[in-house]
């Protein structure tokens, strides 16, 4: 059965792959992206599923001398990362120590403490975490799951009173976003009525013609 991994895992090799250079950072969200992936990752999530190291390999595609820009042993090592940084305040520890993705993964990676109460890193774009996410719940939950913003709003952990202060406040800025609207239309109907329907005419002349009728003058 061939493997597809997720967007984020795809953009992160092919960002790497065309870069000369790349960095820490890049390898480290590139390993977050793997250990996120269900289809690349066992049940577990303990190890990689059989045929993702070809896939991820394939994925990387080849030098102009045809050799593979990416290795089983350079795919370990992402993940290892990953694995070990789980929060950005770790990387940028990293970062800060060693100069080079090399010198990093010779030390094997030494382990630096979160910051307090930092939550773990995701190495998805916005549009691809909404995009996951729906995904995600969609087959558990009902066809409401849209009326809320997700990566605001993730089910597994709001709670029902969040989103009653989140509907209510969206209903009281409907509310003014309908009364706008309506105070729009009216203006614009009492422009074209100042200047006998000739829509043709700008909104500086049509005002001064109703500011004119306001005024009583012709």
């Amino acid at each position: 059965m061939s493997i597809k991994p997720s967007a984020a895992v795809r953009r992160l090799s092919r960002k790497i792959a065309a870069s000369e250079s790349a960095d820490i950072e890049e390898r480290w969200k590139h390993g977050l992206a793997i250990l996120a992936d269900p289809n690349l990752m066992s049940d577990s999530g303990e190890s990689l599923r059989h045929g993702a190291l070809e896939t991820l390999i394939a994925e990387a595609g080849v030098t102009s001398d045809g050799r593979s820009r990416l290795s089983e042993r350079e795919i370990q090592r992402r993940i290892q990362c990953a694995r070990t940084y789980c929060c950005p305040s770790q990387i940028r520890h990293a970062v800060a120590d060693f100069p080079t993705w090399r010198a990093l993964a010779e030390a094997r990676f030494p382990r630096y403490d979160p910051d307090p109460g930092e939550e773990p890193a995701d190495p998805r774009s916005p549009e691809e975490l909404r995009r996951d996410l729906e995904r995600q719940f969609s087959a558990v939950m009902s066809e409401e799951l849209s009326l809320f913003p997700l990566d605001e709003y993730l089910p597994e952990r709001v709670t029902v009173g969040q989103l009653e202060d989140y509907a209510a406040e969206t209903q009281r800025m409907s509310a003014g976003f309908a009364a706008a609207a309506a105070r729009r239309v009216a203006y614009v109907e009492r422009l074209k009525t100042a200047v006998g329907g000739d829509v043709g005419r700008t909104w500086l002349e049509a005002d001064q013609a109703l500011q004119r009728i306001r005024r009583g003058g012709s």
